[in-house]
């Protein structure tokens, strides 16, 4: 089943197939604007809205859908969310010392 990637960085759509694609298939993408990369072996066009269209259509509503750039930011701040939530939980506002202990010994 082929696989796309939206690439924000550089505007473009990437669609890459187990096996090689059906003539018709190839025709298709080439007529579209897109372009064979022989080294990474996939298919690659500027994105627009018909070229999404067309690689959704190819793919299937099953395809995972990726964001190069955006999914490794919003992965990292996750984990900073959680990161920053567990230090929150171990933080206590006591006026004394033996008030802090008592209160991180009971969580």
């Amino acid at each position: 089943m082929p696989k796309y990637v939206r690439d924000t960085d550089k505007n473009r759509i990437e669609i890459s197939f187990e096996r090689a694609p059906e003539r018709p298939v190839c025709d298709n993408l080439k007529k579209n604007g897109f372009r064979w990369n022989k080294v990474d072996k996939y298919w690659y066009a500027k994105e627009t809205p018909k070229r999404l269209e067309l690689v959704i259509q190819l793919c299937s509503d099953k395809s995972v859908l990726k964001d190069k750039r955006v999914g490794s930011k919003v992965d990292l701040v996750a984990k900073r969310s959680v990161a920053k939530v567990t230090m929150n939980k171990r933080c206590c506002y006591s006026s004394t010392m033996e008030g802090f202990l008592s209160e991180l010994r009971d969580n």
